[in-house]
């Protein structure tokens, strides 16, 4: 019992560093604007990432995190309520004060409203 206690740590262990490992990489949104992905991210090895956004010139940066199979995207961009109505969205997903997706081999499906959604999912670049 114990040498199965134990297998399925060591398991569990090894799934979630490569899951972390392997999820590091550029993804471009599904969707597009005037030709180009509306959202690029990027994700680095040591946990930080970034939003990048065709003609908008701040970029979001932050730390990433892979929690029971989602991205767990956080910034202290995300938490702020007021940044003025003209202010480019700087969120992907519906999530509250972070964004988080759903980690599908090379997709990343957005939380929306009613759930995580294939509209406009990310896909994982060369």
């Amino acid at each position: 019992m114990k040498t199965i206690l134990s297998s399925c740590i060591a398991l569990l262990i090894t799934f979630s560093c490569t899951n972390s490992k392997k999820i590091v990489g550029t993804y471009y949104s599904t969707c597009v604007l005037y030709g180009e992905p509306n959202v690029v991210l990027t994700l680095n090895e040591d946990t930080t990432f970034q939003y990048e956004r065709p003609y908008v010139d701040e970029n979001v940066i932050g730390k990433w995190e892979v929690e029971k199979g989602k991205l767990i995207l956080s910034a202290e961009v995300f938490k702020m309520k007021d940044r003025g109505e003209y202010a480019p969205r700087v969120k992907y997903t519906k999530a509250e004060n972070e964004d988080i997706y759903l980690i599908r081999g090379k997709k990343l499906l957005r939380k929306s409203e009613e759930g995580f959604t294939k509209d406009c999912y990310m896909i994982k670049g060369k």
